[in-house]
């Protein structure tokens, strides 16, 4: 489980005794990704913003003010949907909707038993225990890579949220190896969530998949929620969304340990998984995701459509308002992140009495 951590932090972290908000998970979701949205604003800028405004405003090239001002309005529309619509529904408020859903698509209406596997965060856990009122949740982090995670956002992650003592119904747990601290057999439901991706390929995560079948009861529900390669969640996290292993993998997966597998897709571009435990495996209920490489034309309409829009603005703008423009910009999409993670942090004070503080708080969870 994670321990207390001496390194500093420009975010506030969790108490044991008192739920986290919705307005929190969603700003440590931002600020864990901080340093991506600042390396992909150093690199646009460094190949396109400076060069190109630079050609536009020195030679005075009408073609290069119209193109600097396209891409930077485009960059500020995927930043701004990156920030405030795609990260806020998986992290946010609605993020209770994907995994709603996963238990609706599955069958899963009742559950005595849950496990919740993760790598370090208890927000699965609190959603599950308001969901399934009847069921008592294992929340057990398997995260066992010794030290420090490579990746920095695991370990910022992992700083920030410790375990909850407060729910009576939240058991929390930990495990080195990737062993689940559970009996055969003892669970009805097995969660995986987002994460899953992160713990080691070359083996822990056929431990955890092995470990899942091993404490479902018979007939027992393993299910899953993802990210997954695609064009929406390329424009909410970025590049480093192409680590995230592709959703037929994880269908392969699947089949391999359960049977009657079924897959779906959450609005909010979250991939769901479920299966069952059976006497035999690699039936499906359902088409599942195949291997695919997909292209999509909407990124040239938003490029177009910011374009057209440019070439307005160029046209009856005075070159001191465009050079202000620009500046705005420029300013703004090194802000913008930290503006929104100050948004998270005031919408969880202001929220925060309504977080379950104790066993026999009667406010309602968030």
């Amino acid at each position: 489980m994670n321990s207390p951590s001496p390194r500093m932090h420009m975010y506030p972290a969790t108490r044991p005794d008192r739920q986290p908000s919705p307005w929190w998970y969603y700003g440590r979701a931002l600020y864990v990704s901080r340093r991506d949205y600042f390396k992909i604003y150093c690199l646009l800028m460094a190949t396109l913003g400076i060069p190109m405004v630079f050609v536009a405003l020195y030679f005075d090239v009408k073609f290069m003010k119209i193109a600097a001002l396209g891409a930077g309005t485009v960059s500020l529309f995927y930043l701004g949907y990156s920030l405030v619509v795609g990260m806020y529904r998986m992290y946010g408020h609605p993020g209770k909707r994907y995994i709603h859903q996963l238990l609706r698509e599955s069958g899963t209406t009742d559950a005595a038993v849950v496990a919740d596997i993760h790598i370090g965060t208890y927000r699965h856990s609190y959603i599950l225990a308001d969901l399934l009122p009847e069921a008592e949740i294992h929340s057990v982090d398997c995260w066992g890579v010794e030290g420090d995670p490579d990746e920095i956002a695991i370990r910022d992650v992992r700083d920030l949220e410790c375990a909850p003592t407060h729910h009576p119904r939240i058991h929390s747990s930990g495990t080195d190896d990737y062993t689940l601290p559970l009996p055969d057999a003892s669970c009805d439901v097995v969660v995986l969530g987002f994460g899953t991706h992160e713990i080691p390929d070359d083996g822990p995560l056929e431990t955890v998949f092995t470990e899942a079948r091993r404490v479902l009861k018979p007939g027992g529900k393993a299910l899953m929620f993802e990210h997954g390669v695609d064009f929406h969640n390329v424009i909410i996290f970025g590049p480093v969304i192409s680590h995230v292993i592709p959703r037929y993998e994880w269908s392969e997966r699947f089949l391999a340990h359960f049977s009657d597998i079924g897959y779906a897709r959450a609005p909010q571009a979250v991939d769901l998984f479920w299966g069952t435990r059976g006497e035999e495996i690699g039936s499906t209920s359902q088409a599942l995701p195949q291997e695919e490489n997909r292209r999509t034309a909407r990124v040239f309409v938003v490029i177009g459509t910011f374009t057209l829009i440019s070439l307005g603005v160029v046209a009856y703008l005075p070159q001191p308002l465009l050079v202000a423009i620009y500046l705005g910009i420029a300013i703004l999409g090194v802000t913008w992140p930290w503006l929104m993670i100050g948004v998270a942090i005031l919408g969880d004070r202001l929220t925060r009495s309504q977080a379950v503080t104790s066993p026999g708080d009667e406010s309602p969870a968030a």
